[in-house]
């Protein structure tokens, strides 16, 4: 100090030229999730927002939407405020989290309607991050976690209760506040029970076709309770339901009920996508709803959970796989799961398998086994269906088809399912007529005979059907399953090609300056200056 520069400036001109040069700047530990903290240094009197920009220089994942949320020793720090006014001390740990998408702009994940990755998808596509049970270890280990960024235990048992111990959640509820919705108390949500364990589990009523009803009446005694969590906006649901419904035609398993969950965004499309179900359903909206997703460790949809009827216990966690394995023979899965088709009828009591349990009689197949058939012809004829549009003429086709001849093997006695009229406008444009007669050369496969002429041409089946009948049914299930596939991956293209155009319309990211690769070094040009 001995220039005399120094001594002709202001004074309030030297003391912050004077501090700037001497005192060296704050070095904080910056935590993000359960990962290793990094160091950065900023001066005390930058901003909260600086040291945001300093952290996403590092962590660019966590500036994708908007600034990170800082937390210091449980508190949420805004970004207008002054380090130096916060108490911040050299060696301090601040927890950085990216802040949360908004809901009403979440989408379903490009890559996987199947699958979400993001709590902000967690609601569009219906899925849940992994459950930890209350006195568990993996619960303890949540609570630590969520602690260890600084938040009161107590707060934070609290969000992990109204988020039904989905840690995502939680740390939002710790950042926003807890709604009021998921602050009501648990047993609002929970009815007094009957006695019967779905009332605490699914609530007091399901909707059924014909109406709200308890829940115990609706299911009736059934020997299996599947849980399809679902949602119309879905591609893969889309492909996987008409082949469920179908597969569910008429009211052939009693002892089976299907309860659909959904993740639709609003009452309208739920209304709409439920009007193609048979089965039974939770209600719109049902607190429920995220209870039985994070139990069953829903992660994506669609998926089918299946529990016993009688006990509420998991029989198998992946019913998509077991009915997509047996071609959708719920008869088949019935046996794999260990339920007896016949048992409902019988008024027998659980036909579920318990240990002491006898083997269960094999359930009476729809149909005859299925016999050769001309392979050659039935794929030429499918071939020239798949040329054409899906929604126009396969959908209709395959949809047609199952119906015809599913008609026929659960009907084998009845006359009126074995004589199909050619002249029938329907079923003309839907099947006969289709790319070059492709329906009607299926029919002849399957035993069907043409008689008449003109305007009395009939296709009729002279006797009950046989195995030729069974091996047509399932080409074409066969078919129609691989086109609602291919059709699904084809919206799935265009959704993502769509996305990507938007992003390419939004312009450039968002820029909180920096260097030509994007790397920031807050107050480095004042600490060049001073002195």
């Amino acid at each position: 100090l001995g220039t005399g520069r120094e001594a002709s400036l202001p004074p309030r001109r030297l003391s912050r030229r004077f501090f700037r040069f001497v005192m060296a700047p704050l070095e904080l530990q910056i935590r993000v999730g359960t990962a290793d903290a990094f160091p950065v240094e900023i001066e005390d009197d930058e901003t909260v927002e600086s040291l945001a920009v300093l952290i996403i220089s590092v962590k660019p994942e966590l500036g994708e939407e908007d600034l990170p949320r800082l937390v210091h020793k449980g508190k949420v720090l805004k970004h207008d405020q002054v380090i130096k006014d916060l108490g911040v001390q050299s060696g301090d740990f601040i927890v950085a989290v990216a802040s949360a998408k908004p809901q009403a702009a979440a989408a379903p994940a490009a890559n996987g309607y199947a699958q979400a990755a993001t709590p902000a998808t967690e609601a569009a596509a219906g899925t849940c991050a992994t459950a930890a049970s209350d006195n568990g270890a993996a619960g303890d280990e949540m609570i630590a976690q969520l602690c260890g960024m600084g938040f009161e235990r107590a707060k934070v048992e609290q969000a992990l209760a109204a988020s039904f111990n989905n840690p995502d959640r939680a740390v939002e509820y710790l950042f926003s506040g807890i709604p009021a919705a998921a602050a009501a108390p648990a047993q609002t949500a929970v009815p007094v029970s009957s006695g019967h364990w779905a009332e605490g589990v699914l609530g007091p009523q399901l909707l059924t076709k014909s109406g709200p009803q308890p829940t115990a009446q609706a299911l009736g005694g059934a020997e299996v309770v599947a849980l399809y969590f679902s949602a119309h906006w879905c591609p893969p649901c889309r492909a996987f339901t008409p082949q469920l419904v179908n597969a569910m035609y008429g009211d052939r398993f009693p002892q089976m009920k299907v309860i659909f969950v959904s993740s639709d965004r609003d009452q309208a499309s739920f209304d709409e996508y439920y009007a193609t179900m048979p089965w039974l359903s939770l209600p719109f909206g049902a607190p429920q709803k995220e209870m039985l997703g994070m139990t069953y460790q829903v992660r994506g949809i669609p998926s089918f959970i299946i529990l016993n009827g009688k006990t509420g216990s998991l029989i198998s966690s992946d019913g998509r796989s077991d009915v997509s394995n047996h071609r959708f023979d719920i008869a088949a899965c019935l046996r794999s799961w260990g339920v007896n088709d016949t048992a409902a009828a019988s008024g027998s009591s659980s036909s579920v398998k318990e240990e002491a349990a006898p083997e269960p009689k094999k359930p009476k197949k729809v149909g005859p086994e299925p016999l050769p058939i001309d392979e050659d012809v039935a794929k030429a004829a499918l071939d020239r269906v798949k040329a054409e549009d899906y929604c126009e003429v396969q959908e209709p086709f395959f949809k047609t088809g199952l119906k015809v001849l599913n008609n026929t093997l659960e009907n084998p006695d009845e006359v009126k399912f074995r004589s199909l009229k050619c002249g029938n406008a329907a079923l003309s444009g839907k099947l006969l007529n289709v790319a070059g007669g492709a329906g009607t050369e299926l029919i002849r496969l399957a035993g069907f005979e043409e008689t008449g002429e003109g305007e009395a041409k009939m296709l009729t089946l002279p006797a009950a059907p046989d195995g030729r009948c069974s091996a047509v049914r399932d080409r074409l299930q066969t078919a129609a399953t691989a086109a609602w596939e291919k059709k699904a991956r084809i919206d799935r293209d265009a959704r993502i090609k769509e996305e990507i155009e938007k992003d390419k319309a939004r312009g450039p990211a968002r820029s909180y300056g920096g260097d030509e690769n994007g790397r920031s070094s807050v107050g480095g040009g004042r600490r060049k200056g001073g002195g």
